[in-house]
């Protein structure tokens, strides 16, 4: 195999591979703390893991608090992950858990969030055990930032009845850009053509 090829190749996995290990957020699976997260409201940390881990633990939400950290966005697709465990038997119609993300042109998520609309991935309303709940969602055209928020959501009006989640091993990572990929492929498949004259 030519070397070209071979780099091409090998640019095309570096980038793969280096997409899928990039989670944006800081302190995702909670080990001791909520640092790195703000708060709102009165969420707390829990000793719950998603593993079973006596040294980690998660992140208790609901209609009492929420945590939330600002992210740089790159790409045009990311790809949001969570484990999420919501106790049965609470008795809750107007809303519910899940991940928003809303975007800003300003770096560090200050003043209004001037790009239109938000992503959500909702969990459902109650679990048997953890699960995970996650979706590949498009970032708007001219966002630099985004706010990601484990939180409670009202979806319809009404007084919400106490509610908690807890959310753990959360995952923000930036998927690669469609075109470069593209661009990669054709790399890929222009140094494996023949030149004229060149030896097999």
């Amino acid at each position: 195999m030519h070397r070209s090829r071979l780099l091409a190749l090998s640019s095309l996995a570096f980038l793969v591979s280096s997409s899928a290990s990039a989670n944006l957020l800081v302190n995702a699976t909670f080990e001791s703390d909520l640092s790195g997260w703000s708060e709102g409201g009165s969420p707390r940390w829990s000793s719950l893991d998603a593993a079973g881990s006596v040294l980690s633990g998660s992140v208790e939400v609901g209609t009492a608090g929420a945590v939330g950290q600002c992210i740089p966005v790159s790409t045009p697709e990311l790809q949001v992950e969570a484990s999420v465990l919501v106790p049965e038997g609470q008795s809750q119609l107007v809303g519910t858990p899940g991940v928003k993300l809303l975007y800003y042109t300003a770096a560090d998520c200050t003043l209004v969030p001037v790009i239109p609309g938000r992503s959500v991935v909702l969990a459902p309303l109650s679990t048997t055990g953890w699960e995970e709940i996650g979706d590949s969602i498009t970032v708007p055209n001219g966002a630099v930032s985004a706010y990601v928020s484990l939180t409670f959501f009202y979806l319809l009006d009404g007084e919400a009845a106490p509610f908690v989640a807890y959310f753990d091993d959360v995952s923000v990572v930036p998927e690669p850009g469609v075109a470069a990929l593209w661009a990669l492929a054709g790399m890929f498949a222009a140094s494996g053509r023949r030149q004229p004259g060149a030896r097999r």
